[in-house]
């Protein structure tokens, strides 16, 4: 059963003030453009759990290790398939759709190389505004093609605003995050007859103002029998640099390019150096510091160049290759 990994941002070793988080559209709708990194744990130990709900919380997953790490960007959508969707997040050759309205961010379904799945009636994963001890309850409807057979598509989400209080990641400490938990019950239709049922838990934690979850765990059951976990945690300041209008400490010009890119630095202890294209993907990695990259082999388009520095800080800046 396709799954949807939600996906989200990170704060390098960063600190919020504390205080109860009410989410808004405004503020927590995430951006046509922003990219991010994501530390996947696709095996969490076994014993790991989301940790308790209620108020003033602490959640310590300090210890949690990822298995992989993977890029995300989010896109502005234009697939017909999705006609209520105004954003998609690529990631690994999955492509999940979304829409961002004042009232909810709402998911309209996913498109892999196995299966399109395509609501018409899409999910409210979360309702605006939203804060502690929120809830609701949301269904949603749809269909898709699996194996040369039509499935229809049919369920409910129940949306709880759970536990406030400080999250600890390997990466950073948030004192003001809020926990969203969602229930999600899925049953599929072959020809009006059942196929197939689902429950996923999902959890987000949100804090500040960072308009993507900063942490993600989630659990699927298939018929009843635990299938599937993972939790993912942000480590990408290139987030932080969006929500707070910072640019990167290294220039990269010209930009668009069209033979090759020239580098200057503030920052001169670098570990190494990466070119990313728009889903994330590795696509040149250098193992020291370099001036001049050539790119008269990089198909046009847009890609990320990263630097990675010796205290493990990370900045990354976009540039067209024409």
């Amino acid at each position: 059963m396709t799954r949807l990994i939600f996906i989200t941002l990170f704060l390098s070793a960063v600190t919020f003030s504390n205080a109860q988080l009410t989410l808004t559209a405004d503020v927590h709708n995430p951006n046509v453009g922003d990219s991010f990194e994501q530390n996947i744990n696709s095996d969490p130990a076994s014993g790991f759990n989301e940790g308790p709900s209620g108020a003033n919380v602490t959640w310590d997953f300090s210890n949690l290790t990822a298995s992989t790490t993977r890029g995300v960007s989010i896109q502005e959508a234009s697939n017909p398939d999705f006609p209520n969707a105004d954003i998609f997040y690529s990631q690994v050759s999955t492509y999940s759709y979304f829409g961002t309205t004042e009232n909810a961010f709402v998911y309209w379904g996913i498109f892999t190389d196995q299966a399109v799945i395509a609501y018409s009636d899409g999910e409210d994963q979360v309702r605006y505004p939203l804060t502690y001890s929120d809830s609701y309850t949301d269904t949603f409807s749809g269909s898709y093609e699996s194996f040369g057979l039509t499935y229809d598509r049919e369920g409910t989400i129940n949306v709880e605003a759970d536990g406030y209080g400080t999250l600890i990641t390997p990466d950073a400490t948030y004192s003001n995050a809020l926990r969203i938990q969602i229930v999600r019950n899925t049953t599929d239709y072959q020809n009006g007859t059942p196929a197939g049922s689902t429950v996923d838990t999902i959890y987000y934690w949100y804090a500040g103002d960072i308009n993507f979850p900063v942490m993600t765990y989630f659990r699927n059951y298939s018929e009843g029998s635990l299938v599937g976990e993972s939790a993912n945690y942000l480590t990408d300041d290139g987030a932080l640099a969006i929500n707070n209008a910072e640019t990167a400490s290294f220039k990269v010009y010209p930009n668009p390019a069209s033979n090759r890119i020239n580098l200057s630095y503030d920052n001169q202890q670098i570990k190494h150096i990466q070119i990313l294209d728009v889903q994330g993907k590795l696509v040149k990695e250098f193992s020291s510091r370099v001036e001049t990259i050539y790119t008269e082999n990089l198909t046009a388009g847009s890609y990320f160049i990263k630097v990675i520095y010796k205290n493990q800080h990370s900045e990354q800046t976009k540039f067209i290759k024409q």
